[in-house]
C-alpha cells in the first residue's frame, strides 16, 4: 500500500548545544510535528513509522503511496509554517527494508 519511503528533515531555527532543540522552542513544534505527521495519514496517503532527532534537526520517515505529491502535501505545511525549514528526499521501499533494518540494528 505505501511503496515509497519519504525522508522528511526539519532544520531547526534554534538548537541547544546537545543538538536538540532548546525548550521554549520545542514546545512551540508541537502542532508543527502534528501537521506533518497528520497531513499524510489524514489524506490516507501515507503512515509515518519513525522520527529521530539529533544534530539539530528532526527526521520524519514516512511510506507513502505510490502516486503521494509529497511536495504538495507538504506545501500546506510550508505556508501554515514559513520559518521553518524543510526538505525531502523519496526512495522506493515496497518491502519496508529500512524499517526492518533499523529494528534489527536498534532493537536485537
Amino acid at each position: 500500500m505505501f511503496p515509497n519511503l519519504a525522508l522528511i528533515v526539519h532544520e531547526f531555527s534554534t538548537v541547544s548545544s546537545n543538538g536538540l532543540p532548546d525548550a521554549d522552542y520545542n514546545d512551540e513544534l508541537l502542532q508543527f510535528d502534528n501537521d506533518i505527521r497528520s497531513t499524510f495519514e489524514r489524506s490516507e496517503t501515507g503512515q509515518t513509522v519513525l522520527v529521530e532527532t539529533f544534530g539539530g534537526k528532526r527526521r520524519y520517515y514516512v511510506y507513502v503511496a505510490a502516486q503521494t505529491d509529497v511536495e504538495e502535501l507538504l506545501s500546506q505545511v510550508r505556508r501554515a509554517n514559513p520559518k521553518e525549514n524543510l526538505s525531502w528526499t523519496i526512495h522506493p521501499d515496497p518491502d519496508w527494508d529500512f524499517l526492518k533494518k533499523y529494528h534489527e540494528q536498534y532493537f536485537v
